[in-house]
């Protein structure tokens, strides 16, 4: 199974570090994939590992992450946007 994250500040190789450090060693995690100009985390897990548990190990490495579907509402709409 397969949980798709955004998580707030990841930019670089230091926040996968320490994400890694929080998730990679928990049970039922078996894959950790990561895209750095999005903003995105793929947790490959099995189905017992729900994204609720995985948000707050997240939360406990220091970081936070959102189910990439609610990504529209914690982005803030550009300047361009709003002014139109």
């Amino acid at each position: 199974m397969k949980h798709i994250f955004k998580v707030v500040g990841l930019d670089c190789a230091e926040e996968i570090s320490i994400l890694k450090k929080a998730l990679s060693k928990r049970e039922g995690i078996s894959d950790l994939e990561f895209d750095v100009l999005n903003a995105k985390m793929i947790v490959t897990c099995e189905q017992s590992v729900d994204s609720q548990k995985i948000i707050q190990w997240v939360k406990e490495g220091g970081m936070e992450a959102f189910p990439w579907s609610d990504k529209k509402a914690i982005e803030k709409e550009s300047f361009w946007k709003k002014q139109g």
